[in-house]
């Protein structure tokens, strides 16, 4: 038996925000409902909004959506930009195939690889808007020759700044995910210098917002906005839901002779981007100044400790577990990333079976001639394992 429904339903939206450098793009994302930044190219260090830090890897990036999706910080997480989203996905196939270009690969595998990578980030996207948060993608725009089927000749329009190889096309991925695309630009007009004059100039400056395909860009919306309109929040507000402070306000109200709670939790206004910063990325240790930023990052988002990696390099065979990460640095540096950020997702696998089953660790020091492995795998991470 199926059960039918009908109505419009209130849902989290996902919006791409592209145009040209210096528009106003960050600043129009910045005014949905209480926003949280991933900033991949500090393009909003001189803007007051709550920001997460600088992701150094993919991995890193796809793991604070995740916990966006799980914490529900915000009411709008926004990725800004998408186009350096995509060269993170880029480098990661680089780090993970240890080569020096995504060229390397031969007849486009290296892009094919990319953008499912960069497919997967908006899977990852996809369960933040589940969560109930809106979702936002900053891009630029480039500017490309199209052939269009349907006239003689070609002209020129603007598009998003992804891939749009035949292979690889990010472009159209992101299109499609997108419920609404606003393209944002500053409307000009040609006009004849004088009335004697053939040459034209442009005229014009002001910034407007388009919401609908036209032959020069690219646009769309579900929601019957009007086609173009100034770049101002407050021309797309009602169509914007705010559902995570919705939920908040939703909550039980105790009798009046029960006394409030001395301590109540934050509301998400409470909270500083600072706060945030540091519950995500709070360390436990310090790490060796020779790890490069890409490891210590994901070590620091998953709480991982050097002891626990070391762990990981005996039991997969990589080097005997006592050797020391400055032998390895100063011998195989690209081990570090190639052989551990690259390939993350395995690296915590095999960190949380460690953290299930010391028996594991006590046996390879046994091997390797420990005094006492019973007692230096109880030294390790002692707060982890």
């Amino acid at each position: 038996m199926f059960e039918i429904s009908s109505g419009r339903q209130l849902k989290p939206i996902k919006v791409v925000i592209y145009g040209p450098a210096g528009v106003g793009k960050s600043t129009l994302a910045a005014n949905f409902p209480n926003p949280l930044f991933i900033d991949t190219e500090d393009s909003t260090v001189h803007m007051d909004v709550k920001r997460l830090k600088r992701p150094s890897t993919f991995t890193e990036l796809v793991q604070m959506i995740r916990w966006v999706a799980q914490t529900k910080p915000c009411s709008t997480l926004i990725i800004d930009t998408a186009d350096w989203a995509e060269a993170l996905s880029e480098k990661q196939v680089i780090d993970e195939n240890n080569i020096k270009s995504i060229e390397d690969i031969g007849y486009g595998a290296g892009y094919v690889k990319a953008r499912e990578k960069y497919g997967s980030m908006l899977d990852e996207l996809t369960s933040v808007i589940d969560a109930g948060i809106n979702t936002v993608l900053v891009a630029h725009s480039k500017v490309v020759k199209f052939e269009d089927p349907a006239v003689l000749g070609a002209y020129d329009r603007y598009e998003l700044k992804l891939s749009d190889r035949k292979n690889a096309h990010t472009s159209e991925l992101t299109k499609e995910w997108a419920d609404m695309i606003l393209f944002v630009n500053y409307e000009t007009f040609a006009q004849k210098s004088d009335d004697t004059s053939k040459a034209l100039k442009g005229q014009g400056g002001k910034r407007m917002m388009f919401t609908t395909r036209q032959p020069a860009w690219d646009a769309k919306n579900r929601f019957g906005l009007s086609e173009a309109l100034p770049l101002e929040y407050s021309h797309i507000a009602h169509v914007i839901p705010d559902l995570i402070s919705q939920q908040q306000t939703m909550v039980f109200t105790p009798p009046q002779d029960v006394p409030p709670t001395p301590m109540s939790e934050p509301t998400i206004s409470d909270v500083t981007p600072a706060q945030l910063q540091e519950e995500l990325f709070e360390p436990t240790n310090a790490y060796p100044a020779f790890l490069p930023v890409q490891l210590t990052d994901l070590m620091l988002a998953n709480n991982v400790t050097v002891d626990e990696l070391q762990g990981v390099m005996g039991l997969r065979g990589h080097f005997p577990i006592n050797t020391d990460f400055k032998v390895i640095a100063d011998s195989t540096p690209e081990y570090f990333i190639g052989g551990l950020a690259a390939n993350w997702e395995g690296v915590m696998q095999v960190i949380n079976s460690i953290r299930q089953n010391r028996n594991q660790l006590v046996d390879l020091f046994a091997k390797v001639g420990e005094p006492d492995p019973q007692a230096k795998v109880n030294s390790m991470v002692i707060n982890n394992i």
